[in-house]
């Protein structure tokens, strides 16, 4: 199943790629010509005295609707009250690791399309499950062996620049 989907997905990237096309002129055609199609089979069946193409109802229903904005209403609050925090200015931390994230995801994503993107996750998301059970006990020994040297210069830099940040200024301190 995961190779049928990995072929699927390299081979639609390879067309995209090399066609010029964006995956939103695609679905722009392809939603183009279906309507178009629909709405002539649609008259031309009402000339010729036959029915209509068999089209399901496009409903989605009012507790449908709730529950998905109800969810997420929670998820974009969550968010909103976390954004709220960082740019009142309460954790210099939080701050900083917002800003590296979204300052790597800028340079990330100059590197590459988004079409790209998508197809390098798609990628990842089915072959790093294959990897990790073949090889879990040797990814196991470099995750920690990294997160102990990652703890290692957090340490460095937290008493070379964070100590001596929340020295000069007294405000940014955080009050427990």
């Amino acid at each position: 199943m995961a190779g049928g989907i990995l072929v699927g997905a390299t081979i639609v990237y390879l067309i995209l790629e090399h066609s010029g096309y964006t995956l939103l002129s695609i679905i722009s055609n392809l939603l183009l010509v279906t309507f178009g199609v629909l709405f002539v089979w649609s008259n031309a069946a009402a000339f010729l005295n036959r029915s209509p193409p068999p089209l399901p109802g496009f409903y989605i229903s009012e507790e449908q609707a709730k529950s998905l904005a109800l969810a997420l209403s929670v998820e974009i609050n969550k968010a909103l009250a976390a954004a709220h925090e960082i740019a009142l200015g309460k954790d210099l931390k939080q701050f900083l690791k917002v800003m590296g994230v979204l300052w790597g995801l800028s340079i990330v994503g100059g590197w590459f399309h988004f079409l790209t993107l998508v197809y390098l996750a798609i990628v990842v998301a089915h072959t790093i499950p294959a990897v990790y059970d073949t090889y879990e006990d040797q990814i196991e020994h470099y995750l920690k062996y990294g997160y102990a040297e990652a703890q290692k210069q957090y340490k460095k830099v937290d008493e070379n620049v964070f100590s001596k940040v929340f020295n000069a200024f007294p405000k940014l301190k955080k009050s427990d």
